[in-house]
């Protein structure tokens, strides 16, 4: 008796805990001091001083003022052309024309005559208008890493120049990006080495590198950067059909980000990001079975570190170390990437309009053999075996139709 009391206590003692969520959720590792990672840092303080940057909003241009007044701190100034801000004209609107959003950019300047150029981006605005939260993940996490890795570069001397890029409005449809490409001109764009896009990167199971919905030498290069800590997407990656009008007349989640506005002007890309493309659900999730940060009222600082702790600062510092990696050892940079164009899908697999000629084409095709299998099913319950026949009728015999009749 007293072992089976023992064991309702047990039973009734486990039940009351998984209700409070003892034994739901493991506790995640903390940091000693958060603020021992620079790039935390910088996430905090962006975090902090900007919590609402929905594009277009004074909220977004602020935080645009906030991020060059930290560039001229790291020593990127305008008087030098190293600074600018460029207000997205002709994309930008959202209904009230008093809206205006910008890209930020900071140039580190190669000595080296001629150089070519290497783009680094993160968007800065967030979706607070329409889904709540401070955008911690969703982009604070990019921004930091952006700002932490031009601090570190900003008196390396590379063989080309490296704008860092931070777009605004992404939220409305990578605004942003598409301005910043449309204002280059041909010889310009032919001059960018490999476009390094940053986007939520924090939370994911997984730290992804993507170039193209095939294998890239830019991919490649950064995973072996990474030691491991960066996967490239796996072959599956839940593509589904979108918009057969669009970019691609398909979409997975490495489209839905700033990179698409450059891989889309034949410009080599390589998109961090994190997530779980291995889940059993279909189509992306953040975490196997769960999605719970981007564009929700839970994309806030606070609650990175209550849920994920240590995770999502090795996150940003994978990508952070991996990047500048990759960018300082310059040989094996520009071995990797100078050829990155001929591994870009062609046009005509892109285009919407042939995918939509296809579909229509297949379909047809198969309509068509419907018809004549079905043409042969009747003739052959008409004709019924080819040896024996009972009835007198029948339509319009193949020659293979040979049958012997009787009465």
């Amino acid at each position: 008796m007293k072992k089976f009391l023992s064991c309702l206590i047990l039973i009734f003692s486990f039940i009351v805990c998984s209700s409070v969520g003892v034994f739901a959720t493991a506790v995640p590792e903390q940091p000693d001091n958060y603020n021992d990672y620079e790039v935390y840092s910088m996430l905090e303080e962006f975090i902090t001083a900007n919590p609402s940057r929905t594009g277009g909003t004074v909220g977004e241009n602020e935080a645009a003022g906030w991020l060059c007044d930290k560039l001229e701190e790291m020593g990127y100034n305008k008087e030098s052309g190293q600074l600018e801000t460029q207000e997205i004209t002709d994309y930008f609107y959202t209904g009230n024309s008093n809206e205006k959003s910008f890209n930020v950019i900071a140039t580190k300047k190669s000595s080296a005559t001629d150089a070519k150029t290497v783009v680094v981006g993160a968007h800065y605005d967030n979706a607070t208008g329409f889904a709540g939260g401070q955008g911690a993940a969703d982009n604070g996490g990019g921004v930091a890493v952006l700002l932490t890795l031009a601090k570190k570069l900003v008196n390396a001397d590379l063989p080309y120049d490296v704008k860092f890029t931070f777009f605004g409005a992404e939220e409305y449809g990578m605004l942003g990006s598409q301005y910043f490409v449309s204002q280059m001109s041909d010889v310009q764009r032919d001059r960018i080495l490999l476009m390094i896009n940053i986007d939520t990167i924090t939370h994911g199971d997984n730290l992804y590198v993507w170039g193209e919905d095939i294998d890239t030498p830019q991919a490649d290069y950064f995973v072996n950067k990474s030691n491991g800590k960066v996967i490239k997407t796996p072959a599956n990656k839940r593509s589904i059909m979108q918009n057969l009008l669009g970019f691609r007349p398909y979409y997975n989640t490495a489209h839905a980000s700033d990179s698409t506005a450059f891989l889309s002007e034949g410009i080599p890309v390589a998109f961090f990001f994190s997530g779980n493309l291995s889940s059993g659900q279909f189509g992306y999730v953040e975490n196997d079975g769960r999605n719970d940060v981007i564009h929700s009222p839970n994309d806030s600082l606070n609650y990175l570190k209550e849920q994920f702790g240590m995770h999502f600062i090795e996150n940003m510092e994978s990508v952070l170390n991996t990047i500048y990696d990759g960018l300082t050892d310059t040989g094996a940079f520009i071995g990797a990437v100078e050829n990155a164009r001929s591994y870009i899908i062609p046009e005509f697999w892109l285009n919407g309009r042939y995918a939509s000629l296809f579909v229509v084409g297949f379909i047809a095709i198969i309509g068509i053999l419907a018809y004549f299998y079905y043409g042969k099913l009747r003739k052959r319950a008409i004709l019924g075996t080819p040896d024996v026949k009972s009835e007198k009728i029948f339509i319009k015999p193949d020659d293979d139709d040979v049958f012997t009749y009787r009465d």
